[in-house]
């Protein structure tokens, strides 16, 4: 099967074949995640940018001078949802990626620090609060390691959806340890 360039692609779903943009996602994503990365630093910020980057792209995309140069149109605004989002923050919010740091699944016997312990207790309390298809996820990302490609093959989702889950399910717990005191 002939690959389709990025112009026919943009052509494509400016026609109305939205599904098409999944092929510009899948093609560019971790070029927009390495920028993330770069300027960030933190795992969960980066997806979000990806998210956010791709959904700006897709709203603006009939502003795409030369669709032949979406991979540089995507990078640049990659770049300016970093630039945004370093200003609207003060700080970077605490990396639930923190939890493979402590090793979440032998937090029991294996954890040095105490903080380290009752901070992931807080959390396990939290996720099994959370509803099935957002405590499904984070458990498979976090406990069981899986990429977001993985988690999208084996929970058959896209990979903008396993994108959704995971920020909305981040912001939640987030949240949640916050109201608790525990933030």
């Amino acid at each position: 099967m002939e690959q389709l360039s990025d112009k026919g692609i943009v052509e494509k779903v400016l026609s109305g074949d939205k599904e098409s943009y999944g092929i510009l996602l899948d093609r560019y994503q971790n070029l927009v995640y390495r920028i993330a990365l770069i300027n960030f630093h933190n795992l969960e910020i980066a997806e979000d940018i990806v998210q956010e980057t791709f959904l700006i792209g897709y709203k603006n995309l009939d502003r795409l001078m030369n669709p032949s140069a979406f991979a540089q149109w995507i990078a640049a605004i990659s770049k300016n949802v970093c630039s945004g989002y370093k200003r609207k923050t003060k700080h970077i919010p605490l990396s639930l990626d923190y939890l493979d740091e402590v090793k979440i699944e032998a937090v029991n016997s294996s954890s040095d620090s105490d903080s380290d312990k009752e901070l992931i207790h807080n959390i396990k309390k939290i996720v099994q609060k959370l509803p099935a298809k957002y405590r499904e996820i984070i458990e498979l990302r976090y406990t069981e390691g899986f990429s977001c490609k993985r988690l999208a093959d084996f929970l058959n989702l896209s990979m903008s959806a396993v994108l959704s889950r995971l920020y909305y399910a981040r912001k939640i717990i987030l949240k949640m340890l916050k109201k608790e005191g525990v933030l």
